[in-house]
């Protein structure tokens, strides 16, 4: 399309839907170097807009969409690249150009980017994405304030990691969204895939006959107590939430 606008069809103009389609057909077809194709594309936007082809203007959606590529790829850089484009909106953004605004959506493509990437750090990465997103969301920008999916993937990249206290760790980060949720942020409502995620050190003994300790007893038991509590305080028990505590 570029070459057949070069040469005279006017008419054939890219722009930043072609673009973008092209990323997501990237980012679904399973190639491992589609994050590297993504962002060649990516790139190409930019050297257009440059040009003058005023057709061609990159955006939250293709930002997001190469952002997705990299994290479909499964590649080791994937979390680094995927973090390096969220920084590079972030600081557009800042700079007053607001077509580059990063959403929730963006956020939580990175949190996957660094999960998929293999890391031995990823899960540090990405709850160091989740503060940078409650931070942010009250100083500058409230649109990237986080959801529940947001928690749910920062909990599994901890439940997916090597880290040997990840399940006091997980239990620590779901306070904190039982405490967002308390006090009256409804977006963090926990859900039954909050609950898979957690995997308290008594679901471990259910399901592999695992020996617990005296503390992780209590733990996982005021973990349950507790998230009840959390349930019940807005509404009744949820059912599918009770089935999955009480199986």
């Amino acid at each position: 399309m570029k070459n057949l606008f070069n040469s005279g069809h006017t008419d054939l103009a890219p722009t930043t839907a072609s673009f973008a389609t092209v990323m997501n057909a990237l980012a679904r077809s399973g190639d491992p170097e589609s994050g590297v194709k993504a962002e060649r594309l990516l790139q190409t936007m930019h050297d257009l807009r440059n040009e003058g082809i005023s057709s061609v203007e990159p955006n939250t959606i293709a930002y997001t969409t190469c952002i997705m590529a990299w994290r479909n790829s499964g590649h080791r850089n994937a979390g680094n690249r995927a973090s390096y484009l969220l920084n590079k909106m972030e600081e557009s953004y800042d700079e007053g150009l607001h077509d580059l605004r990063p959403n929730v959506i963006t956020y939580t493509n990175v949190m996957e980017a660094w999960i998929s990437s293999g890391q031995r750090d990823s899960y540090e990465k990405v709850e160091a994405i989740l503060d940078h997103m409650i931070h942010r969301s009250k100083t500058e920008d409230p649109e990237c304030a986080p959801t529940t999916i947001c928690f749910n993937i920062a909990l599994k990249a901890i439940r997916l990691s090597s880290e040997p206290m990840k399940d006091r760790k997980a239990r620590i980060l779901f306070d904190r969204m039982k405490e967002m949720y308390e006090n009256g942020d409804m977006k963090v409502r926990p859900s039954i895939q909050t609950y898979n995620a957690v995997r308290t050190p008594l679901l471990h003994f259910i399901f592999n006959r695992k020996p617990l300790s005296q503390d992780h007893i209590l733990i996982s038991f005021d973990f349950i107590s507790s998230s009840l509590l959390v349930l019940s305080r807005k509404e009744a028990p949820r059912g599918d939430v009770l089935l999955f505590l009480l199986q």
